[in-house]
């Protein structure tokens, strides 16, 4: 794999006019963020840039100036492009299988492929690694990529969509990588007009009547284990259903299961039959490193945060054998 400079990616990015630019399955806000201000710094590039993702935005996302642009994948009307592009950026992600349907086009293209991320482990597909894994997110990364071309580039939406990459994936600037070259580069999106109170606002107090009811049927489920320091939450997709939520209405719950006292350990599974899978999302504390074990059931991400998806299986079997897996860390 190459991995390259800053000033590199950012010759890369000038020499190519026709990009596609995509992310993860089920985006978050460091997704969201990062590419939608790639695709407004590349349009004032006057380059031709496609937003294109496998899911629709979330509510609390659509806020965002720019993201109206985005596309939800349809191998008729985008399989063309995809093949015919010059560039493709995978942001926020480095494993096209997350990448859902995109994946096959994406390995199938001939367009000159990057990675910009700051996950750990790599796959080998992209022809140029933009990565730092000491990043807070991969909205810094494209922070300083616009920055390095020039500061006159960040626009107010631009400013709000790295705010909104930065806040969600440092947890609201309270997670380790939190550093002061962080609180830096937010003093500088505010002096571009990214809006504090309305990012926060708009992507955290907005939740919908059925998502406020899964997470109330979500704490009745709380389980503890290893003396409380495992706390692990589990969804059915009738649970879904009995109070009319979609899967979006999940986000944030298993962050509910660090808020317990002694816990170092949360774990959240969903069942999501109308994807044939089920979610499984980790979070840790400390030194307790779950990426370890969500990699070996083919998930990834950070030591204290990760997620995998498996098969459709029996719940109860699934969840008894993820705790009893687990045992090697308590």
């Amino acid at each position: 794999m190459k991995y390259c400079t800053l000033d590199e990616i950012c010759i890369t990015l000038e020499k190519y006019e026709n990009i596609l630019i995509t992310s993860h399955v089920n985006p978050d806000g460091d997704s969201y963020g990062s590419t939608l201000s790639l695709f407004l710094f590349l349009n004032q590039l006057n380059k031709n840039p496609r937003l294109i993702f496998f899911n629709d935005i979330p509510e609390n996302y659509k806020y965002l100036d720019g993201l109206e642009n985005l596309e939800i994948y349809d191998a008729n009307l985008h399989d063309k492009f995809i093949e015919e592009c010059d560039i493709i950026i995978v942001a926020d992600v480095n494993d096209p299988k997350r990448t859902k349907s995109l994946e096959n086009p994406i390995r199938n293209s001939n367009a000159f492929k990057i990675v910009i991320d700051h996950h750990l482990e790599p796959q080998p597909f992209a022809d140029q690694y933009f990565v730092d894994t000491d990043a807070c997110s991969t909205g810094e990364l494209v922070y300083k990529i616009i920055t390095n071309f020039n500061n006159q580039f960040i626009t107010p939406a631009i400013a709000n969509a790295l705010y909104v990459a930065i806040m969600t994936d440092t947890g609201s600037f309270r997670f380790p990588r939190t550093d002061s070259e962080v609180f830096m580069i937010i003093s500088r999106l505010l002096q571009y007009g990214a809006d504090p109170v309305k990012n926060y606002e708009e992507v955290y107090n907005q939740s919908s009547l059925s998502a406020t009811k899964l997470l109330g049927l979500a704490y009745t489920k709380i389980e503890m284990h290893y003396n409380n320091l495992l706390c692990i939450i589990v969804l059915s997709d009738g649970d879904f259903k009995s109070v009319n939520a979609i899967e979006e209405d999940n986000e944030g719950i298993v962050e509910k299961t660090m808020a317990l006292k002694g816990v170092k350990v949360g774990i959240f599974i969903s069942e999501l039959k109308h994807r044939n899978e089920i979610r499984i999302s980790f979070r840790s504390k400390d030194q307790y490193n779950v990426r370890e074990y969500a990699s070996t059931i083919g998930g990834g991400g950070h030591l204290n945060a990760s997620g995998a998806r498996v098969p459709l299986q029996n719940l109860d079997d699934l969840k008894n054998k993820i705790i009893k897996d687990l045992a090697y860390m308590f």
